[in-house]
This record gives structure tokens, sequence and C-alpha cells, in this order.
């Protein structure tokens, strides 16, 4: 038996060791793995529309305003006076606004890009209770008939009156140098651009009529801006329609000095990471009156000058913001408190003239967000008026001669589209006779983006 075991092991290694050298051979000769499926190429993006793009935006804005004490407007704290009307407690919607940007494809031989913008609310004043008209004129004829102002008291304050806030047109080209835009149309001014944080004063800005300059105005801009790493540059000059608080537009001394309003500004930025944190502006304006006396004699000339600065540094969780200016005969055309900010003597017979009234003033506030889910600021703006050119003249006693605004407020985001704030407003007026009214506004407000 031994023997037998012996010669089948022997028998077995022997195929064992014949088998190998064709097992080898097999591995050498099989055919190679076959090579992966090249993976399938990337479906080509889609093609951009060529066609007119259209971006609705706006807001509808309710707020609630108490005032404990009287004010020239209900629902704004421009002016505290002294009469003895007491508070009053107003809604309003007439903030709400709409507007519709508008993209066009760029196509034609200018290269431009070019955009429009269009936007209006409803704070243009409202509908007058009813018209009064006279009789029909012996012999027949048209009675006149007479509605008085927008804002006079009415019994359809509700009715807000569509209007025109901005409405122009962009071409802008981006070269290695920078990008050049050109701008045509209503748009705001370029001196002291800037707007404090607010809810319930948006259409009418936060610190109007106590620092806070601003105008819109038929307009045509040119403009440049560049970027040098994280610095920016940006330069805009522009002609203006003028605009006159003590007649019409049209038939205003701005008009008739047959001349459009100069402005221009300067601005220089500083980024990290993408975000503005620095940033600040110098501008400037420059126009004629012209204030014509019968028969085209005596006709005087008078100049209206304004210099401003602005300023907004921009930190995680704080951001501080101004503006200040030097102004001499500001009146509507920058909402300054002196309307008209020219004081005439004499008339066409003796010797007229018109002294355009030095102001100044500015606004400063800072604005805390603890979490992104709230606001929080305070702020205080001033204007005043140079009383040795309030001094006689045609301007009236109740001319305001300084205006002091102190405002706080909270605003809640409640979510990307809604907004909810509580904010109160004290202001403080001087006039030319001399006297002082203090007046406090609370105002609730709530706003719905989209």
């Amino acid at each position: 038996m031994s023997r037998m075991r012996s010669g089948l092991a022997s028998f077995v290694a022997a195929a064992v060791l014949a088998s190998a050298p064709v097992q080898n051979v097999m591995a050498q000769t099989a055919a190679p793995a076959a090579a992966p499926a090249p993976a399938p190429a990337p479906a080509p993006a889609p093609a951009k529309p060529a066609g007119v793009t259209f971006t609705p935006y706006g807001f509808v804005l309710l707020n609630a305003y108490f005032d404990a004490s009287p004010f020239a407007t209900k629902d704004y704290p421009a002016f505290a006076q002294t009469t003895p009307d007491g508070g009053a407690f107003l809604m309003s919607a007439r903030q709400s606004r709409f507007g519709l940007k508008v993209g066009l494809p760029e196509d034609g031989w200018t290269g431009a890009k070019v955009d429009l913008l269009l936007e209006a609310d409803f704070k243009a004043g409202h509908l007058p209770t009813s018209a009064t008209c006279t009789a029909v004129p012996a012999g027949g004829g048209t009675p006149t008939c007479s509605i008085g102002t927008a804002n006079t008291a009415s019994s359809a304050w509700y009715n807000g009156v569509v209007r025109l806030r901005q409405a122009y047109g962009t071409a802008a080209w981006k070269t290695s140098s920078g990008t050049f835009t050109l701008l045509a149309g209503q748009a705001y001014g370029l001196v002291n651009p800037l707007f404090a944080t607010a809810i319930a004063w948006t259409a009418d800005p936060l610190f109007w009529q106590a620092g806070n300059l601003w105008r819109r105005s038929p307009q045509v801009r040119l403009s440049y801006g560049n970027s040098f790493d994280a610095f920016g540059l940006t330069l805009d000059v522009a002609a203006l329609s003028p605009a006159d608080a003590s007649a019409p537009v049209d038939f205003g001394a701005g008009n008739r000095s047959r001349m459009p309003d100069l402005e221009g500004r300067l601005g220089l930025s500083y980024k990290v990471d993408k975000k503005t944190t620095f940033a600040v502006g110098v501008s400037t304006h420059y126009n004629k009156r012209r204030y014509a006396q019968s028969g085209g004699q005596g006709d005087f000339d008078a100049t209206e000058a304004v210099s401003g600065f602005d300023f907004d540094f921009n930190v995680p969780y704080v951001e501080l913001k101004g503006e200040g200016f030097l102004a001499r005969g500001a009146d509507d055309t920058y909402a300054g408190i002196v309307s008209p900010a020219v004081n005439s003597f004499g008339t066409a017979a003796s010797g007229f003239f018109a002294r355009t009234v030095a102001t100044q003033g500015g606004w400063a506030q800072v604005v805390l967000t603890p979490v992104p889910e709230l606001n929080l600021y305070g702020g205080y703006g001033v204007e005043v008026a140079d009383a040795k050119d309030l001094a006689g003249g045609s301007l009236a006693s109740g001319t305001r001669s300084q205006n002091n605004m102190a405002a706080v407020g909270v605003i809640v985001n409640l979510s990307k589209a809604w907004k909810a704030a509580v904010e109160g407003m004290n202001t403080i007026s001087r006039t030319k006779g001399g006297t002082r009214a203090e007046g406090k506004q609370l105002a609730i407000s709530t706003k719905f983006d989209f």
C-alpha cells in the first residue's frame, strides 16, 4: 500500500509540473481586456435668449403715523408747527412703488449694452374734493374752473395720484480701460446721492430738509467706471433740466436763464472679498436763475451753487454713512429748507435785485445688524440758513431758518420679501421770525417687496 500511495503522489506531482508551461503560455497569449467606452460629450449650453427681457420690481408699503404734535404734513415730519391743532393718526399706502427694468439685445453698429428703467409711485398728491367754477360769461363762452392744488385737503386723500419717479435709458460700453455709460431720461441728481436706511420714510427720504439734499430731474449724463484690484473709481458729469420752488418748472427762473443745471461727482471705493467696505464721493452743482422784470428792464441773474460730500463705511454688523454740503440758493432744486432760497429786494422801478440764501447741513446714520433678521439704526440731520441772507426782503417771517431731525428705528426682516418696522422721529424747526416748534412722530410700517 505504501508503494501505491508513493506512486500516486509522484503521478500527481508530475501532472502539475507538466501543466505549468501550458498555463503560462495561455496567460501570455490571452486577449487583452477591452478598453473602457469613451465618456459622452457634454451637451451644449442652452443659448441665451436674444429678445427683450423684462424684470418687474417694487413693493407694497403700509405706514401708520402717530403725530404727537402738529406738522405741516401728517405723513412726513419735516416742518414742526406751533399751530393749536394738536397731533394726528394717519395710515397711508401711497408710498407703494412699481417699476420695470428692460434689457435690450446687444446689436447694432455701436456695440452698446442698452437697458431701460421705468418707475412710479402714488405720492403725486391726491384728487381734490370738488372744483369751483365761475358763471358762464355774459354773451356766452366757457366758465373758468379751479380745483386747487394737488395737496389741498381732500376727502379723496387716499386716492393717490400716480407720479413718474424715474424713466431713463442707458447705453454702456465695456472696454479694457473701463466702462463708459450714457444715460438719458429722468433720474436722481449727482450731488449727495446716498439715502439713509428707513421704512416709514422711503418716498420722502429720511432727513429730507435736515441735511439730506436730493432731487430727480430729466438729464443727460456721462459716466466712467473702472476697478484697480480692490479699488474702484467713478466719474459722472450731467446736464439737468432746471427746477425752481417759486413757480412751475416750465415757468421758473431756472428755465428763464436759458441754460441747464450742471453737475459732477467723483467717487472712490475699496472692496474686500467683493464687498464694498469703504466709499467716499465729492460732488458739485451749478446753475443760473433769471428774475425778469416788466418789459425786460432790470432783469437780474442769480447764481446757485452746491458742494457736497458723502461717505459709506460698511463692515460686518455695522454700517456708518452720511453726507454734508455747503450751498447757496438751494431750494426745491435740492429740497432745501428755504423755499424759495432767494430773497428779493426792491421793484423793477427801484433797483430790483435778488440775494441767494446760503445754507449748510448734513446727516449721519449708524445701522447695526447683530443678526441678519434685525436692523437697528440711529441718526441725526441738521440744516441751517444764514440769518443775514434771510433778513429783510420778500421772505416771510415763517420761512424756516433751521431744521434738526433725530431718528431711531427697529427693522425686522421677517422673510426675504417682508419687512416690518417701528421708527421714531423728533423734529425741531426754527423760522426767520424767531419761532421754535418741536414735534414727534412714531411710525409702524410693513413692507412687501417683489
